[in-house]
């Protein structure tokens, strides 16, 4: 329907994509002590001092379903755990200017964690001892790049690319010159679009966050978020497509097999589907 925002309810094969920018074992470049410079109460906005020549002007990001359904597996039991998903991500913050999504925790000293540009990402030190004055070390570290002479077979082109969309690229002035529904004020541009996602990851991963759900959750966050920034290089005037997570699903071996129960077998008891 025209004029109306469209919800695209997709299946994605996300783990790869996302999971790729964060490796394990990266080397450290720099030690830095980030600190609030300025908070803006009437929008949350905050303005932080990462080091000397990086500051990033912060804002609320959200990305989770307020009821989000994290799924494990106890035998052939599928457990479905509802947890809080705007609780979860009230900490969850993002400079799209900059390419940045963090966790931001103001407890007793400021403490971030997540993606402060397209080659970099912050965390605190594994030795997180406070220093008087300077506040919890953190530590950033590189991003490993994917391959760039892997073939994108994405179909998808990102702005200021491919002459074929010369009606679709151009400014929204131009198109509405062109376009007899742009004339008469009945464009149905942009459209929004959602894309609903559940999230899949083995209990080995899962295992990497000590078996916290809510560790984890908060990890996959911060990398859907940043996916929603470089999902912007679409012209926003043409699309504006977010992608927000409904549900993350534990795998362990064992369940594999009790996964493929139909939706007959699947009965709801206080908060537990059983797959008899």
């Amino acid at each position: 329907m025209r004029g109306r925002s469209e919800k695209a309810v997709l299946c994605l094969t996300a783990c790869v994509t996302l999971f790729q920018c964060t490796p394990q074992g990266a080397p450290v470049t720099a030690v830095v002590f980030p600190r609030v410079l300025e908070q803006r109460s009437d929008g949350g906005e905050l303005l932080v001092a990462i080091r000397d020549n990086q500051t990033l002007r912060l804002r609320k990001a959200s990305v989770l379903r307020r009821e989000l359904d994290v799924t494990t597996f106890e035998g052939d039991k599928e457990v479905v755990h509802y947890m809080n998903g705007a609780r979860i991500e009230r900490d969850l913050y993002h400079d799209p200017e900059a390419h940045a999504v963090l966790v931001l925790t103001r407890g007793e000293r400021l403490r971030l964690f997540g993606i402060i540009g397209p080659t970099e990402r912050i965390q605190p030190s594994p030795a997180t001892e406070l220093h008087t004055g300077r506040g919890v070390k953190h530590e950033i570290l590189r991003i490993v790049a994917r391959d760039l002479n892997v073939k994108d077979t994405s179909g998808t082109i990102a702005q200021g690319t491919g002459a074929g969309l010369s009606m679709a690229l151009t400014d929204k002035q131009t198109r509405a010159k062109n376009n007899p529904e742009g004339r008469s004020g009945t464009s149905p541009y942009p459209i929004n679009a959602t894309c609903e996602t559940r999230i899949a990851v083995d209990s080995t991963f899962f295992n990497a966050f000590k078996a916290e759900k809510e560790e984890l959750v908060q990890y996959i966050a911060v990398l859907v978020a940043f996916v929603n920034l470089k999902l912007q290089t679409f012209q926003d005037n043409i699309l504006r497509l977010q992608v927000v997570v409904t549900g993350i699903i534990i795998y362990s071996v064992s369940a594999v097999n009790a996964s493929r129960c139909s939706p007959e077998d699947v009965k709801l008891t206080s908060g537990i589907f059983n797959c008899s």
